[in-house]
């Protein structure tokens, strides 16, 4: 199931000849919308999308997403993920695309046996994210992002394609390559989706979605002392002494083939749908550091890998899965007059089988099964309720998964949001089972783990504001603790947070403010800042005959004083200790981010608080510090190619069952990126 990366490279130069898209890359994702952007209910139009740019999901085709024709704002010049996940960051090791894990507390929905590595998520594309873009001619985007050297670049491009017949193509590529500022800690990474939807009839469509991650990162440890940057040998990053600088290079790959088809039986207004979703899924983790001296243990790396080291030959952490997902579901759709959904009652049944090797054990079988469920009415125009389960059955018995969202649009006061996760689910295989280099470390049987979380957003986009408070509760909590080995709470853990958001301007200059406070029961277990701020203020115009939008200003974030967590890359875990506390440390980030039509581009100066300090440094992971004083340049360039929404107004294409054509009173020219 893996794609070679020079295979990608003459795929994707083909592609581009065949379709006309222009060749550039990005860095920036596609902002996602704006806190003071009315929120649109599922299947709707907003009517401030300007740009007639639509796509939509497999796992439901037809409801339409708008790839918004952004401003040159914030989604667009933070490049790092872990800084573009909602209100609390992702503390990660420091360099860009490094392994990283989320500042606020929020248990993840899943169900079902899972090998706990979540390192690597924020970096990776799955099926389910891949955008089918409903338009008659090419749809491309792209850009790229470059800090002071070329081994610090990301790219990214966006491929979209509907053909005669209605067949429509998407292919999503982006890249991490970082070095880093400090000796062996590279990270390169590279995630590929691609796939088809086609609806061969009215009643009928399928989609066939292939996937490809693949992350690799160079460890070294952390740096060997903090106290080095305060002395005259400091000149530079690359002059910090680290752990280790060797072999300890590890690999994560995830590959996903996907097919899904959707039948649908039935009059216009009262239908039946079929759904079925087949995918088979690899995954495989190698971790190895061979040049571990084993003469006595007074070494760094013995005292590190002390937990694992129980052989001459180093320590190993390999394992590969095989998972084969079978999902079947049957839906009665009840439909309004403005061919909008009412209601849909969903039944079905998901199994997997799960082949699992671990070093050097036999293959293990292991079987899910749940029964599945889902609830979608909307009582009026302003409501929805949407909720969906998993309930095990046979060996999962016991194991749950109840999901549930209330929206509620009031208008000119507000729009209300609300969500529900109660869950059951088995401790996952890195928690129960770890051999290194053929050596048994631990095996466990852990009681499953028991998570309930409440949340609530209240949105006022007239005056950009947005509140949000959310109550998370965990029985049979799973950690590591400080040597390294996986521990279960005997006590509930809880954490309940609160948060505000205020965007607002006067004239040209602009402000936009997050505040989130976090309150922990048990900080011997959970420990993550009672408080975390992120600011921006700019100045925002048009300039050149208003053919050219600007914003130049600063971002600044902060957080409270807290114990950060370490990273043992033996295990891609992080791991309590107790030898470092970061102090709240002021991040600031000049920048000067322009649009010209579709064409965008941003100058940033980040971390400045090195000049005026050069002993300063910020600490999200224990040992392993942030980048220092840096600039970077990106850009993101759209091509429209005069598209029309709907591809069946110049193709003829049919309705693929009804959720294919273009909403009423969609359509059009976009504006082309030429």
């Amino acid at each position: 199931m893996t794609i070679k990366l020079q295979y990608i490279i003459k795929y994707l130069t083909i592609v581009c000849i065949l379709t006309g898209a222009n060749n550039h890359f990005l860095m920036a994702q596609e902002a996602a919308s704006s806190t003071s952007r009315p929120l649109v209910l599922p299947g709707e139009i907003n009517p401030a999308d300007t740009l007639p740019v639509q796509y939509v999901l497999v796992i439901d085709p037809a409801t339409r997403h708008f790839a918004n024709d952004t401003m040159p704002d914030g989604d667009f010049r933070m490049y790092d993920p872990a800084r573009k996940q909602g209100i609390f960051d992702y503390a990660h090791l420091g360099n860009f695309g490094s392994a990283a894990r989320p500042l606020g507390f929020a248990p993840l929905s899943r169900i079902g046996f899972e090998t706990g590595m979540h390192a690597y998520d924020i970096y990776q594309l799955n099926p389910n994210n891949l955008r089918f873009y409903r338009h008659a001619r090419t749809y491309s985007h792209a850009g790229f992002s470059r800090g002071r050297t070329q081994r610090d670049a990301a790219s990214f491009i966006r491929l979209s394609r509907t053909f005669s017949g209605g067949l429509n193509f998407s292919l999503q590529y982006q890249t991490i390559n970082n070095l880093g500022e400090y000796r062996f800690q590279r990270n390169k990474h590279s995630a590929f989706a691609a796939g088809i939807w086609w609806p061969i009839r009215k009643n009928y469509e399928i989609f066939l979605i292939y996937t490809a991650n693949t992350n690799q990162s160079e460890n070294n440890g952390g740096i060997v002392s903090t106290a080095f940057f305060a002395s005259d040998l400091f000149t530079q990053p690359i002059s910090v002494p680290v752990l280790f600088e060797n072999e300890a290079k590890n690999k994560f790959k995830r590959g996903n083939l996907q097919f899904t088809q959707y039948t649908t039986i039935g009059k216009a207004r009262n239908q039946l749908q079929l759904a079925h979703t087949l995918n088979y899924v690899t995954e495989s983790w190698k971790f190895s550091d061979k040049n571990i001296p084993v003469v006595d243990d007074t070494t760094q790396e013995e005292v590190f890998y002390a937990p694992y080291l129980k052989d001459i030959r180093g320590v190993r952490h390999y394992y590969y899965l095989q998972r084969l997902n079978n999902h079947v579901t049957v839906s009665t759709l009840r439909k309004k007059k403005n061919n909008s959904e009412a209601g849909r009652i969903t039944v079905g049944i998901r199994h997997s089988f799960i082949n699992l090797y671990r070093e050097p054990l036999s293959d293990s079988i292991i079987n899910n099964l749940f029964l599945t469920g889902k609830l979608a009415i909307k009582p009026t125009e302003r409501m929805a309720i949407v909720g969906d389960g998993d309930l095990g059955i046979l060996a999962n018995t016991g194991e749950y998964r109840l999901q549930g969202t209330l929206l509620l649009d009031l208008g000119k006061i507000g729009i209300l949001k609300a969500n529900l996760l109660s869950q059951r689910r088995p401790p996952d295989l890195i928690h129960a089972r770890l051999i290194s280099a053929t050596n048994p470390i631990w095996s466990n049987s852990f009681n499953k783990v028991v998570e309930n979380s409440i949340s609530a957003t209240y949105d006022i986009p007239s005056i950009g504001f947005q509140a949000s408070a959310a109550n998370h509760i965990v029985n049979n909590y799973l950690y590591f603790n400080q040597l390294g080995f996986p521990v279960q709470s005997d006590k509930a853990i809880q954490v309940s947070q609160l948060a505000a958001r205020q965007s607002f301007h006067f004239g040209r200059l602009h402000s936009e403010n997050t505040v989130a406070l976090q309150q922990i029961n048990n900080k011997a277990v959970v420990r993550l800042p009672n408080w975390f701020s992120k600011n921006s203020l700019y100045v925002e115009g048009r300039l050149f005959k208003k053919q050219l939008l600007a914003n130049a200003g600063v971002d600044f974030r902060i957080n409270s004083a807290f114990q950060p967590d370490a990273y043992q890359p033996m295990i891609g875990q992080f791991q309590l200790q107790d030898s470092f506390e970061q102090k709240p440390y002021p991040w600031l980030d000049a920048f000067l981010s322009v649009k010209i039509q579709t064409f965008r581009l941003y100058f940033r100066f980040e971390n400045m608080a090195p000049l005026w300090n050069k002993t300063s440094n910020l600490y999200l992971t224990a040992n392993h510090p942030q980048n220092r004083a840096s600039f970077r340049i990106g850009i993101s360039w759209r091509f429209l190619d005069n598209n029309v929404a709907g591809q069946e107004q110049e193709n003829g294409g049919n309705n693929g069952g009804g959720s294919n054509g273009p909403p009423p009173g969609v359509g059009g020219r976009g504006r082309g990126g030429r």
